[in-house]
This record gives structure tokens, C-alpha cells and sequence, in this order.
């Protein structure tokens, strides 16, 4: 996630956590924005003193509740599609269509 998206969906009362779900990311009273371990309540900024730059990369933050999907996963999904599609799939141009569909989330 992006630093303006874990700072919108913590706005708009989501939980974000980082790595696991020890880490927790909040804005405090004072608008600070934290990442909390909720064992030891220790916490150090989200961002650097810049407010720009992440301690942490952007794939380790994490919506709870939410699936997280690698485009590893979209891809065995659409392969296994093609192994259930009911007619061979004959044309190169319509085993990509498919592909895409399945890594846009479109339904098959």
C-alpha cells in the first residue's frame, strides 16, 4: 500500500497493520502517524522525519480482513480456468483475454 492509501483507509476506519497483525498503524491525538507493536506498545513513525519515506515497504502493509492476492495467485487462477474451460482454448488472443480478465478480477 502506498502512504497515501494506508493514511486514508486508517481515516476512513480501517485497520492497517505492517508484516503481521502485531504491527498496527494509527494517527494519534496529535496527528502523528505510528505504526504501534500491540505486545510491547512500542511505536516509531510511519513515515521518516521527510513524511514521505516508509519504515516499510509498501507490499508489508496490509488492510486486516482483506485477502491479500499475488499476481502469482490472479496467474494460478487464470491457468486453472483454462483447465476447466469447456472448449480448448485454441487461439493464443483468447488465452490472454482470459488472463486479463482474471488479473483485472473480472469474473470468468
Amino acid at each position: 500500500m502506498k502512504l497515501q492509501e494506508i493514511q486514508a483507509a486508517v481515516l476512513a476506519g480501517k485497520t492497517v497493520h505492517w508484516k503481521t497483525e502485531a504491527y498496527e498503524v494509527v494517527c494519534d491525538s496529535v496527528g502523528q502517524w505510528l505504526i504501534v507493536c500491540r505486545s510491547t506498545k512500542g511505536c516509531w513513525g510511519l513515515t521518516w522525519t521527510d513524511n514521505t519515506t516508509m519504515n516499510g515497504k509498501p507490499e508489508e502493509f496490509f488492510v486486516a480482513g482483506v485477502t491479500q492476492v499475488t499476481l502469482v495467485d490472479k496467474m494460478r487462477a487464470a491457468l486453472e480456468a483454462v483447465d476447466r474451460a469447456d472448449t480448448y482454448v485454441h487461439e493464443r488472443g483468447a488465452a490472454l483475454a482470459l488472463v486479463r480478465a482474471v488479473l483485472k478480477g473480472g469474473a470468468l
